[in-house]
């Protein structure tokens, strides 16, 4: 259930007719295609996401979510629950579940939790509970864009649907760049073995990429739940 950065780029070559790398599009531009494509699939398939960490990780009450993977705070993250655990006795038990501080009468006291920038701020009544207890930690569950890929061995960890959406979304940025661009849609034509495909016939596959990734962007809508 994953798609390696080259997979992808190979894909979104085939379904631009640009099948050989340099001919038209650099290995560079059709990264940023597929990244613009993940980027573009969060919006309406983020990835459901699962993380724990102890209190001692906590730096004034806050925690920065998914930190390592992203290098920093993401603010696309969103969280749909918070909860505290312990492993004081096998198996692993909830202590508590922590309420969304949206949920109260009012957002600004110290209800429950709060997510600002992909940063989650805790209540001080859980710090003051259970931050000295070494068995006690926090476990999230959300939804997190996907992470951009820059290598060729890069993971997307991305259904086979997912995958075929990026493609699509990614199709549509390459044919709308050679319908912008007369010299680029020349160089397609004769490089890349194109001579058959007009102007219009370039506008009807515009048009047609496009519906499919509104279908394809229909179809993979997820709803966000509470867990």
């Amino acid at each position: 259930m994953s798609a390696t950065l080259l997979e992808l780029r190979t894909a979104v070559r085939s379904a631009v007719r640009d099948p050989s790398p340099g001919k038209t599009f650099t290995d560079s531009a059709v990264t940023d295609m597929v990244n613009s494509g993940l980027a573009e699939v969060s919006l309406y398939a983020p990835e459901p996401y699962e993380e724990a960490f102890s209190f001692n990780t906590l730096a004034n009450d806050t925690f920065t979510l998914r930190s390592v993977l992203f290098g920093g705070a993401n603010a696309d993250i969103s969280l749909a629950r918070v909860e505290v655990w312990s492993e004081e006795y096998e198996p692993a038990h909830r202590l508590l579940t922590v309420p969304a501080a949206s949920a109260g009468y009012d957002a600004d006291s110290q209800s429950g939790w709060t997510v600002w920038g992909g940063v989650l701020l805790l209540p001080a009544y859980v710090w003051s509970a259970y931050a000295q207890d070494p068995n006690a930690y926090i476990r999230v569950w959300g939804y997190s864009p996907y992470l951009q890929l820059a290598s060729d061995s890069d993971v997307a960890a991305i259904s086979p649907n997912l995958k075929w959406a990026v493609i699509a979304y990614a199709r549509v940025e390459a044919l709308e760049m050679l319908n912008a661009d007369r010299d680029l849609f020349t160089q397609w034509q004769t490089r890349a073995g194109n001579s058959d495909i007009s102007p219009a016939g370039l506008m009807n596959m515009l048009s047609m990429a496009r519906q499919d990734w509104r279908r394809r962007s229909r179809a993979i809508q997820r709803l966000r739940t509470t867990v």
